[in-house]
């Protein structure tokens, strides 16, 4: 088809012509034509193009299913997760191979490996004293930019020993195992703000852990006191109907702290606060599966965790966008 395309032109026929007449696309035509001019016959041969080459040898194959018999955290994960995307990074790191992580899924179920629920085995726990993130400032919303004032949106969260158990990649007939005990409730408590400047429209973010313990208003006040003196001006704080965010210890913080006011957010509204993303993207994304020996290392790995979210600006914002509350524009000054 090819020699007789050109041909045709040749003849002098159009392009456009010949292409309706062999019911190819003009440009195909004109293509064959350039090759032709450039190496005549010999540049209408068709090239024989070769199949995708193999993924894995066999023996690297081998060695991917001996990785996942094996712990994430042996291969330098964080959890206790295997994912399409973990494989696919170890496999990238291992064999300087790139693989999608959606192919890896299809390759993964072929080999007879599904994603399961871990059990849980029993693991003990100590205590250890609280441990607070120093504030950064941040954006403001349209209220706080009218009176110039720090918005802080916080909230609290509890981290169990007991993981949140997401479903790893296992091999069929062989259900994951997290040393984690299911019936012990020690925890670490957080709580956390993200704070909206309304100078430089800088988004921050501090927080405070207390292991094996719960932020009371007493254990509140110190961090309010915190933020107060990392954050100069008026501030704003937005939070829910807690006991722990009313009573008369709040109210005597208040009144010797003139330029604080507490506003707060409406029951049906928790999704209007960004800091229930935050929690959602430590249990659930950084933490789940992780099971941690003792409640020191749970704090840790929290503290490490939060202390790299708050130098991360970008990654505050996409976290803030997964909300309902509408990100203050600087036109609303």
């Amino acid at each position: 088809m090819r020699r007789r395309a050109v041909q045709l032109v040749l003849d002098g026929r159009t392009q456009a012509a010949v292409a309706v007449q062999l019911g190819v696309h003009s440009v195909t035509v004109a293509k064959w034509m350039a090759r032709h001019r450039a190496a005549g016959v010999a540049g209408l041969a068709v090239k024989p193009t070769p199949g995708r080459p193999r993924f894995l040898t066999p023996e690297q194959d081998r060695q991917v299913r001996r990785w996942l018999a094996q712990k994430p955290t042996a291969h330098g994960f964080s959890t206790d997760l295997w994912t399409a995307r973990r494989v696919a990074e170890l496999i990238r790191r291992r064999f300087d191979v790139s693989f999608h992580p959606n192919y890896l899924r299809a390759w993964l179920t072929q080999r007879a490996y599904s994603p399961q629920r871990p059990t849980r085995r029993p693991a003990n726990a100590t205590t250890r004293p609280s441990r607070t993130g120093s504030p950064t400032t941040g954006r403001a919303s349209k209220k706080s930019q009218r009176h110039a004032r720090h918005l802080v949106l916080i909230d609290e969260t509890g981290l169990f020993l007991n993981p949140v158990v997401r479903r790893t990649w296992s091999l069929i007939g062989h259900t994951p195992v997290l040393d984690a005990d299911g019936g012990h409730r020690h925890k670490v408590s957080v709580i956390g703000g993200v704070s909206v400047s309304p100078a430089t429209q800088r988004l921050g973010f501090y927080f405070a852990t207390e292991p094996d313990g719960f932020f009371t208003a007493e254990k509140v006040v110190p961090f309010l006191r915190d933020l107060l003196k990392h954050l100069r001006g008026n501030v704003i704080v937005v939070w829910d109907r807690g006991n722990n965010h009313k009573g008369p210890v709040i109210r005597k913080f208040l009144q010797k702290n003139l330029r604080l006011r507490l506003e707060m957010l409406p029951p049906w509204a928790p999704d209007h606060n960004p800091m229930e993303d935050v929690w959602s993207w430590l249990k659930y994304g950084e933490l789940a599966n992780f099971t941690p020996a003792d409640i020191p290392e749970l704090d840790d790995t929290v503290v490490d965790r939060l202390i790299e979210l708050k130098f991360d600006p970008g990654l505050l914002r996409a976290l803030w966008n997964r909300c309902k509350l509408p990100f203050p524009s600087q036109q609303n000054n």
